[in-house]
C-alpha cells in the first residue's frame, strides 16, 4: 500500500504564492494540497498512492476541479478523489466529519496529513483521529503539515512539520502508560520511529542513544519486578543505570525539550536505588504496588520481610535452610518460649536452637509476625488460583498489600539500616 494523502480545503479564495520546506522552494500555487504533493512527488507519483481532499458542497464548487487537475499534473498516478464534509452547525456535524475523515485513514498504510485550511476545529479533530487510528488501523504517520500563511516572507509561506509535536503527545501517553503500569513498549516504538527517522534524514541514529539505553533499562527493570529477581533487586544495577540516564537526558536530550519534566515523570519510579542494598526490596514492593504487581508484590513483601529478619541478625539471607526456616516456622518462633526450642515435640521443624535463639531475641521478629502470617494467606490464595482456598474478593490482595506494606514501613522507620528509604517511601513516594 502506497503513502495517503489527506487534507482539508476550504471555501476561501487563495492566491498564488511558493510553499517553503526547509531548502525547499515550491513553483507558486494557490493551493497547500498542491506545494505538499510535490515535496513528497517521489512516493505519491507512484502506483497505491492516493490524495483525499476533504471539502463542503461550497468549497468543491469553488476550487475542486482547479486543485484536481493540479495535482493530477504532479502526481498522475496517484489515485485523486475529492469526499464531501457537511457544513460545520454543530456538535453532530463534527461527529459526522469525524466518522468521515476516519473512514478515509488507510488500514496498516502510510498517512500525511495536511491541516492548514478548513474549519478552526480542524488540527483538533484529526489529531484526535490521528491517535485513533493507530490503535484501531495500526497506521504510520509520515508527516502532519500546516502552512503558517500568516509568516509569508517576500510570497514565500513557510510549511510547519508537525510531526514532532505528534510525538510528543505520544511520549506522553507512553511516558503515563510507564509511570503507572511500568509498560515501556510505547517509548520502546517511539525511539524506533525515531532511531529511522535519523538514520534515514542524517544517516546515524548515535544521537538517540542515550533514549535507547533508557528503554532498554527500564524494560529490564519491570522485568525484574514481574519476575520477582529478589537478588538483581538488591543489587539495583538495572534501576541505577535508568536513573543515570534519567538524568543525562535532563540535561541534554536528541527529542524536543518540553521532554525533560517527562524524564523527571520517570525518574521518581527508579529514584532511591542503591548499589547492594537490601532496602532496594522495599522500594521494588513499592514499584508492584505502583504498576499494578499485586501477585509480585505480595511474594516479594513476605520475602522481603524474611531478607530483613536474617541481615538485620547477620545471617547469609541467601542461605536456603534459613529462608525456610523462617517463613515456615515464624508463627511458632513468635509463641514458643526459649526454654521449649530444644524439645522436639514443640520444635517439630527441628529448627536449629541457636539460630531460633538469635532470631527470637530481635524484637522485630514478633511485631512482623500478623503481617507475615497475613502475606501468607492471601500469597497461598492467589498463587492456587483460589481452588482449595476461602473464596476471596479480587479487591482483597491490592487493599492487604497496601496495608501490609505500610505496616512493614511503619515497623522500620525507626531501624537504623531502613530510616532513610522508609521515611522517603512513607513521604514521598507511598502515593498510589
Amino acid at each position: 500500500m502506497g503513502l495517503s494523502f489527506i487534507s482539508f480545503l476550504g471555501v476561501s479564495e487563495y492566491r498564488s504564492v511558493q510553499y517553503r520546506a526547509g531548502d525547499w522552494v515550491s513553483n507558486s500555487t494557490p493551493y497547500i494540497q498542491v506545494a505538499i504533493a510535490s515535496l513528497y512527488h517521489e512516493v505519491l507519483d507512484s502506483p497505491g498512492a492516493s490524495i483525499c481532499i476533504l471539502l463542503t458542497e461550497k468549497a468543491r464548487k469553488r476550487h475542486w476541479e482547479a486543485l484536481q487537475a493540479a495535482l493530477a499534473l504532479v502526481c498522475p498516478a496517484a489515485a485523486i478523489k475529492m469526499v464531501l464534509i457537511p457544513e460545520l452547525g454543530g456538535e453532530g456535524d463534527l461527529w459526522s466529519i469525524f466518522d468521515i475523515l476516519f473512514a478515509q485513514v488507510p488500514e496498516q498504510g502510510n498517512l500525511l496529513l495536511d491541516i492548514t485550511h478548513g474549519y478552526r476545529s480542524m488540527p483538533l479533530l484529526a489529531s484526535i483521529v490521528v491517535d485513533y487510528a493507530r490503535t484501531l488501523k495500526r497506521i504510520e504517520v509520515d508527516g502532519i503539515h500546516y502552512a503558517a500563511v500568516e509568516a509569508a516572507e517576500d510570497g514565500v509561506v513557510p510549511i510547519v512539520d508537525l510531526t514532532r509535536m505528534d510525538r510528543l503527545f505520544r511520549w506522553t501517553r507512553a511516558t503515563e502508560l510507564y509511570v503507572r503500569r511500568g509498560d515501556a513498549s510505547g517509548m520502546e516504538g517511539l525511539v524506533g520511529e525515531q532511531a529511522k527517522e535519523l538514520f534515514r534524514t542524517e544517516g546515524s541514529n548515535a544521537p538517540i542513544a542515550a533514549e535507547k539505553r533508557l528503554v532498554a533499562c527500564l524494560k529490564e527493570s519491570f522485568d525484574i519486578l514481574n519476575t520477582v529477581r529478589g537478588r538483581e533487586i538488591v543489587a539495583g544495577t538495572t534501576f541505577l543505570a535508568a536513573g543515570s540516564v534519567l538524568k543525562e537526558l535532563q540535561k541534554e536530550s536528541a527529542l524536543a525539550r518540553p521532554m525533560i519534566p517527562l524524564y523527571g515523570l520517570i525518574l521518581t519510579r527508579v529514584k532511591g536505588f542503591m548499589p547492594g542494598n537490601v532496602g532496594n526490596l522495599l522500594l521494588a514492593v513499592d514499584l508492584c504496588r505502583k504498576f499494578g504487581l499485586v501477585q509480585q508484590g505480595i511474594t516479594l513483601l513476605q520475602e522481603t520481610i524474611v531478607t530483613i529478619m536474617l541481615h538485620a541478625d547477620r545471617f547469609n539471607y541467601e542461605d536456603r535452610y534459613l529462608r525456610e526456616a523462617i517463613s515456615c516456622n515464624f508463627a511458632f518462633l513468635s509463641e514458643v518460649g526459649p526454654h521449649k526450642l530444644d524439645d522436639p515435640f514443640t520444635n517439630p521443624k527441628k529448627i536449629d536452637p541457636g539460630i531460633a535463639r538469635v532470631l527470637k531475641e530481635n524484637p522485630l521478629f514478633g511485631a512482623f509476625k500478623d503481617i507475615f502470617e497475613n502475606l501468607r494467606g492471601v500469597r497461598n490464595n492467589i498463587n492456587h488460583a483460589e481452588f482449595s482456598q476461602q473464596t476471596t474478593l479480587p479487591s482483597t490482595f491490592s487493599k492487604t498489600l497496601n496495608k501490609t506494606f505500610m505496616g512493614t514501613l511503619n515497623l522500620l522507620s525507626t531501624d537504623r539500616m531502613y530510616k532513610s528509604v522508609c521515611t522517603y517511601l512513607l513521604k514521598d513516594g507511598g502515593e498510589e
